[in-house]
């Protein structure tokens, strides 16, 4: 009788002893979740404006692009001779055709989840694979996205450095613009010489307006005649507006990828 009660009480502290544990652990469990829980959603929010500053930088690099590419046009369509310019025009639209806009994704939370083991923080398996899939492909394309640089190196030495300074400062080119989240030199053209520029072989060209310059304050006539005669330029500006048409489709796409990622994260909240 003696020994039954003994291991009476020794069950039962057993099982209180399983309790205490097991609701140590359990809480323990709920507070480890609950601090998850605060992380992710902190990390959501970082991933959320990384992506959305991605796709506004992705928006405005895609209608710089179109500026660029439709200088291209309307310089080689001069050097095609279907639609002559002006030695001022030829300049400044030989000038803009080599604008760059370096491009980087906005990668620091993805970076510091990657190196902290905080991607298991995101609690959707598909939505981490997803972001991987993002930063992988973007990291793929770079070198799609920085523009071969012998046309704009091939031009700039060409075109006079009065020029030059003057359409960098006309256009507020200079500004103090971070080259990974701006562009390198700022295009600012009016709605008509932009209609002009994306039909340059049929539209009349005009270089009134732009950025203000007078065309009469600078000799041209040696430069464009430099420009014109080299052999290799219209070959590199139409390899160059083609890279460009290219890196603004990639850019759509990009673009389409970074509006998924951000709609799975709304719909998630």
């Amino acid at each position: 009788m003696e020994l039954t009660k003994r291991w009476r009480w020794l069950g039962i502290e057993f099982l209180v002893i399983a309790l205490g544990v097991f609701s140590a652990l359990a809480v323990d469990t709920w507070v480890e979740d609950r601090q998850n829980a605060k992380k992710e959603a902190i990390y959501r929010e970082r991933l959320k404006a990384d992506l959305e500053r991605d796709v506004a930088n992705m928006d405005a690099i895609i209608d710089y692009f179109r500026s660029v590419s439709a200088h291209g046009l309307m310089t080689l369509a001069d050097l095609d001779g279907v639609k002559p310019l002006d030695d001022f025009q030829l300049m400044f639209a030989a000038f803009n055709a080599a604008e760059e806009w370096p491009f980087r994704t906005e990668s620091s939370t993805y970076n510091d989840l990657q190196s902290t083991g905080g991607l298991s923080l995101l609690s959707d398996v598909q939505f981490r694979i997803d972001l991987a899939d993002y930063h992988r492909v973007t990291e793929t394309r770079q070198h799609l996205w920085d523009l071969p640089r012998v046309y704009r190196e091939t031009a700039r030495g060409i075109i006079p450095n009065k020029l030059q300074v003057a359409i960098h400062e006309a256009c507020d080119a200079s500004s103090g613009e971070n080259p990974l989240s701006g562009p390198l030199s700022a295009i600012e053209t009016s709605s008509a010489e932009l209609e002009a520029a994306t039909d340059p072989y049929t539209s009349p060209a005009t270089a009134e307006g732009f950025c203000g310059l007078n065309p009469e304050d600078f000799e041209l006539s040696r430069a464009v005649a430099e420009f014109r005669s080299n052999p290799d330029v219209a070959r590199q500006l139409r390899f160059r507006v083609s890279e460009i048409n290219v890196a603004i489709a990639l850019f759509k796409g990009q673009r389409a990828l970074a509006n998924e990622l951000l709609l799975r994260l709304a719909e998630s909240d």
